[in-house]
């Protein structure tokens, strides 16, 4: 597919499903400092470099080296002690991206118990990040966890009133919670009138003893 395709080149003499040989020479080569190495600042810079080649990578749809990306971006800010408030502020954003980016990777991937770890890792540093509440409501609805979900959809909601994507969500969570109260229902249903049958079979075969009539009242005695 990187040279004449399957069909190969009748007219340049190439056959059909022809080896493709290439030489590749290499012209420059930059070795990359090992994270200790690099200043906060350069951290920093690094961090947000690979996250945006992850990005496109994950755009591309190549998942695998986006997700190298990610978890190489991830790997230079493990340390922030030296930083100082700003850069730590701009630290946290950066892996907050990240950890939301990668649920989207896995997602894509279907391991939703990922999608889950990844939103968990993105909600302690930001809280209220839509993204991971609207992907980790999306889980905890499909999972029947329905307190959960709505928990989510409704912080989500506060912050965001007019987001489309979680009212579409809310709608399906109650499709969803009304499903399965309509199998309860059914479900346990009957049991329950059997059970009242047998009770009122069993009362009739074993009917109460009549209550004591009560002891006359003693005389008032003048």
């Amino acid at each position: 597919q990187y040279g004449c395709g399957a069909d190969g080149n009748a007219e340049a003499g190439v056959p059909a499903e022809a080896t493709l040989l290439a030489e590749i020479e290499l012209l420059e080569f930059e070795n990359e400092k090992d994270s200790w190495d690099l200043s906060e600042e350069e951290k920093l810079e690094v961090a947000e470099t690979k996250k945006q080649l992850g990005n496109e990578l994950l755009k591309a749809g190549d998942l695998a080296r986006a997700l190298r990306r990610y978890e190489a971006a991830k790997s230079v800010l493990a340390s922030d002690y030296k930083m100082d408030d700003d850069q730590k502020a701009k630290a946290k954003a950066i892996k907050v991206t990240l950890f939301t980016n990668m649920a989207t990777l896995k997602a894509k991937q279907g391991d939703e118990d990922a999608v889950f770890k990844n939103c968990e890792e993105a909600l302690k540093l930001d809280g209220n990040n839509v993204k991971a509440l609207f992907r980790r409501g999306g889980l905890y609805s499909k999972r029947m966890d329905f307190d959960r979900a709505s928990a989510d959809f409704n912080q989500v909601l506060s912050i965001d009133p007019d987001n489309k994507p979680v009212k579409k969500e809310v709608a399906l969570l109650k499709k969803r919670l009304a499903k399965e109260n309509a199998k309860s229902k059914k479900q346990f249903g009957g049991m329950f009138e059997k059970m009242a049958a047998a009770d009122k079979k069993k009362e009739a075969l074993n009917p109460p003893a009549p209550e004591p009539a009560p002891a006359p009242e003693p005389e008032v005695q003048p």
